[in-house]
C-alpha cells in the first residue's frame, strides 16, 4: 500500500480491516445459538443509529440498548450485560483463536513509524486493545486507539470524527481513513475531509 505524500496520521478501522472478518459472524452465531435474537437485534440496532451522534459514550449506549430491547422480553439492562459479558469476549476470543492480521499491516505500521506518520485505530465497536491484542499487534504502535461509541455515537458521524483527529493534531488533508466500508469508513473521511483507502477482499 502506498502512502500520499504529505500523510501525517493514517487512521484505520479494525473491523473487517486489519484483518479478515469473513465466517466470523457465522463463528459467533454458533458460539451464541441461544442469542440469536439478541445478536440480531443488535445488527439490527447499530444499522438503525448509523451515523447518529449523541454527545457522550453514556448517551450513545443508552439509545442503543433500549434500540436492541424494543420490541422484546428483555429489558435495555439485559442487552448491556448481554453486550459486554458474552458478545464482546466471544468476538475477542474468536479473533484470539482464528484471525490473524492481513499481510499488509505489520509493514505499513513500521514504514509508518520510520516515516513518523501518527497511526489510530478508531472503530464502531467497543474492546479495541483487546482485539488488537487478540490479532498479535501491539497496541503501543497506535497513539490513539478509540471506539465510536466512546466518543458518543457512530460511524459516520462527523462530530465523532471531528474528535480523533483534534486528539491527533492533525488537519483533514493530512490524514488517510483506511476501512473496509465506504457507507461508513469513506463517509467518515469525506464527512471531515480526508483521504480515504477502501479495502477489499
Amino acid at each position: 500500500m502506498t502512502i500520499p505524500n504529505g500523510i501525517k496520521a493514517i487512521v484505520f478501522d479494525l473491523d473487517g480491516t486489519l484483518y479478515d472478518k469473513r465466517g466470523i459472524v457465522r463463528k459467533m452465531i454458533f458460539g451464541q445459538l441461544g442469542s440469536l435474537s439478541v445478536l440480531a437485534a443488535e445488527q439490527r440496532s447499530k444499522k438503525a443509529l448509523r451515523g447518529h451522534y449523541f454527545g457522550t459514550e453514556e448517551a450513545f449506549y443508552d439509545h442503543f440498548f433500549e434500540a436492541m430491547s424494543r420490541g422484546h422480553l428483555y429489558s435495555a439492562k439485559v442487552a448491556r450485560w448481554w453486550y459486554f459479558h458474552i458478545y464482546m469476549p466471544l468476538m475477542v476470543l474468536a479473533l484470539r483463536l482464528r484471525h490473524k492480521p492481513r499481510p499488509w499491516v505489520k509493514p505499513l505500521i513500521e514504514e509508518c513509524h520510520r516515516r513518523g506518520i501518527y497511526l489510530a485505530v478508531y472503530s464502531d465497536y467497543g474492546c479495541v486493545h483487546e482485539k488488537l491484542r487478540a490479532l498479535g499487534l501491539d497496541t503501543n504502535d497506535f497513539c490513539y486507539l478509540v471506539s465510536a461509541p466512546e466518543l458518543g455515537g457512530l460511524k459516520p458521524a462527523k462530530q465523532c470524527a471531528e474528535k480523533v483527529l483534534k486528539t491527533l493534531g492533525v488537519a483533514p488533508e493530512e490524514t488517510l481513513f483506511i476501512g473496509d466500508r465506504d457507507d461508513t469508513d469513506g463517509e467518515t473521511a469525506r464527512a471531515v475531509g480526508a483521504q480515504f483507502v477502501l479495502i477489499k477482499d
